[in-house]
């Protein structure tokens, strides 16, 4: 005799199958006080408005991954969808913006080098962090003449964690440095296990455009790489991307329940 024949031959009242349905339970109450972000069946990033539930997709292939369930998170960098904006210092680099979207829905620019000695893309936040709090950095990226994104996270003196990662092949300098592939040469990488504090209450985030990990490599004014969505985010990992325009923004926690009438027998 096999397990399964010892199981009622019944459906089950309520079936939580996000995945295949790709739909909430009209018993499924999904409350969230903000709008939230989420990759669609056609591989873009979308908008959700609040109190409605995220169904996620999988933007490389198109497979429903289920219901997006995320805690409170904040962006704390401004201009996150505008890094032509004043908010991000530009030293020895030209910033080019796209005219249209990519593959993924995104605003993005061209970093490219000149000459100098600092040769990134910058911001130092206007929100006070407070000491020993862990961060995660991360930002879409994508090789064009150049291959290799550098991030850093620092005071307003020096870097204090920084590491570098090679957008053709996938690698990375140290293990706190992580990408995750997207598509259509995009990446999403991610500089965790920050303390950024450290003697300073103002971190500032750097993104640099270099080649095989050379950060002495001199700028041409041509070469350059694909940037777009910087967010620094309180945690230790990254969640789902949220735009900014002046200030940081919050996106509140979902919260779920399941609204079920039960019967005596």
């Amino acid at each position: 005799m096999t397990a399964i024949a010892d199981l009622p031959d019944i459906r089950p009242s309520l079936l939580l199958d996000f995945a295949n349905s790709g739909r909430v339970d009209p018993r499924i109450q999904c409350t969230r006080a903000s709008s939230a972000t989420c990759w669609g069946p056609d591989g873009k990033l979308r908008t959700v408005p609040a109190n409605v539930p995220r169904i996620e997709y999988d933007p490389m292939t198109g497979k429903c991954l289920g219901l997006l369930v995320e805690e409170a998170r904040t962006n704390l960098l401004r201009q996150s969808s505008l890094l032509s904006d004043t908010a991000w210092v530009k030293s020895d680099v030209l910033v080019t913006p796209s005219d249209t979207q990519n593959a993924l829905g995104l605003s993005f620019i061209k970093l490219t080098p000149i000459s100098g000695a600092y040769k990134t893309i910058n911001q130092s936040l206007s929100t006070v962090i407070s000491d020993n709090q862990i961060v995660a950095f991360s930002v879409f990226a994508k090789a064009g003449e150049m291959n290799t994104i550098r991030l850093g996270v620092g005071n307003k003196a020096s870097i204090i964690n920084a590491g570098h990662f090679n957008l053709l092949t996938g690698e990375a300098s140290r293990k706190e440095i992580t990408g995750k592939y997207f598509g259509d040469g995009w990446w999403r990488v991610t500089l965790s296990g920050t303390d950024v504090s450290s003697g300073s209450a103002t971190p500032r985030v750097h993104i640099y455009s270099i080649n095989n990990g050379d950060v002495t490599t001199p700028g041409d004014g041509v070469s350059g790489l694909y940037i777009a969505a910087p967010q620094l985010e309180v945690g230790s990992f990254p969640t789902s991307y949220i735009p900014t325009e002046d200030t940081a923004v919050t996106r509140a926690a979902d919260a779920v329940s399941i609204a079920l009438t039960l019967s005596g027998g």
